[in-house]
């Protein structure tokens, strides 16, 4: 082989390495752009999940009691208000400004006859309220909701400090 033959293998030889990391590159690239695709996808549907939170197919937003568009119940006695706001399946919304005494949500709800439900090894299954019941035949469920955001408490272990908001809203579906 002539120093020109050998010249051009070697560099062949580089062309062919400089070939094949490039296409190691864009594959890479490739699997990249569809990895962070997926992580969009993902973070897009929770958060599209989060923001309609307990909002049933009938009803998907809730009256701002506080805009005087919803007339506003006066209940009891004590040293803390809160109000409870209850969106029912029709979309109706009935408000309830309660002042307690009551360290948890439950007492209260249940002294003026607001909720009925079953007990449960994690407390009671609101099953009732305001006396519509929730129609389990169509995965209806009462959602219990803390300043319109997702509250993971039971009403059992929901403590009332003076100026909270509760929101219990009719839901379809799971």
């Amino acid at each position: 082989m002539s120093g020109y033959g050998l010249i051009f293998a070697v560099h062949d030889k580089i062309i062919t390495k400089k070939q094949e990391k490039i296409k190691m590159k864009k594959t890479i690239s490739n699997y990249s752009k569809r990895i962070w695709a997926v992580l969009l996808v993902s973070v897009m549907m929770f958060s599209v999940l989060s923001l309609t939170g307990c909002n049933n197919a009938n009803n998907n937003s809730t009256m701002d009691i506080t805009s005087g568009a919803v007339e506003t119940t006066k209940l009891g006695e004590g040293e803390k208000t809160f109000t409870l706001e209850v969106v029912h399946k029709d979309g109706t919304v009935k408000a309830y400004e309660i002042k307690t005494d009551e360290e948890f949500l439950r007492g209260v709800l249940e002294e003026h006859e607001l909720i009925t439900g079953s007990e449960s090894e994690y407390g009671m299954f609101v099953t009732a309220v305001n006396g519509e019941e929730a129609d389990s035949s169509e995965n209806g469920w009462w959602c219990l909701t803390k300043d319109e955001a997702l509250w993971e408490k039971g009403i059992d272990t929901s403590p009332i400090e003076d100026g909270d908001r509760f929101e219990f809203t009719y839901t379809i579906g799971y």
